[in-house]
């Protein structure tokens, strides 16, 4: 894990984002999605704006945010 941390690190466009408040306190709003996972990138893409790139089917049938795929 860690090699794949280091190679994440130095990529250039990839940023690792620390887990903040505002996103731990909006996950309370997506009671449709039972993974927490889910929840937690939902919110992170709804407080920045942007949709998701992916086909997780609980998060595309919840609505909550614009998917691409």
């Amino acid at each position: 894990m860690d090699d794949v941390l280091q190679v994440l690190r130095e990529t250039d466009g990839f940023v690792i984002e620390p887990l903040v408040w505002d996103t731990v306190s909006r996950i309370q709003e997506m009671s449709s999605l039972f993974d927490m996972h889910d929840r937690l990138i939902t919110a992170e893409a709804l407080i920045r704006g942007v949709p998701l790139i992916t086909v997780d089917q609980a998060i595309v049938a919840s609505g909550l945010v614009p998917v691409v795929w």
